[in-house]
């Protein structure tokens, strides 16, 4: 029940590095459309989703790897400075589709689609890897043995001997 003074501790910071190798492209797609009224915009917005949804199936995506991101209907307004007023040009229905290509060399057929299936925004590829557990373990391990040995250095060169660890911070 007695803490040891500040001055019995080394404190240490240790960092880690792992090299990933990525294992899937992630593709987002964007979808807009313009139209009248809401109805019209989103029923528009809805058939070229959707036709783009089969085309990626087509292309072997499976469902678990098509994600919606965002969907948004905002009317779309203009100032008029005669009437010093907010007009309404029509709705605006946004859509945006993240899309996981598991094979790399599918990645240029996957960006083909857009131009053909009416995507209006395209973001990616970002690589990445799918599970990164791994190698955050591995990170961690490199931090610590790095944290160890400055510990190790600082004691030696103190002329003391390390105890347990007090404390962990990630």
């Amino acid at each position: 029940n007695n803490p040891a003074p500040s001055e019995h501790f080394i404190t240490v910071n240790g960092s880690g590095k792992a090299t990933i190798t990525p294992d899937l492209a992630v593709v987002t797609f964007g979808v807009r459309s313009e139209a009248e009224t809401t109805g019209e915009a989103q029923s528009n917005n809805t058939e070229t989703v959707n036709t783009l949804l089969d085309a990626l199936r087509a292309s072997g995506i499976p469902d678990a790897d098509l994600q919606t991101q965002d969907y948004s209907l905002r009317e779309d307004t203009v100032w008029n400075p005669d009437t010093r007023e907010q007009e309404s040009r029509g709705w605006i229905v946004s859509q945006s589709l993240e899309i996981k290509i598991r094979d790399g060399r599918d990645v240029g057929e996957i960006l083909s689609l857009a131009s053909r299936y009416g995507v209006t925004d395209v973001n990616g590829p970002i690589f990445q890897q799918d599970d990164i557990s791994e190698y955050e373990s591995e990170a961690r391990m490199n931090a610590i043995t790095a944290a160890q040995q400055e510990a190790q250095m600082i004691a030696a060169q103190l002329g003391v001997e390390l105890g347990s660890v007090s404390g962990y911070n990630e």
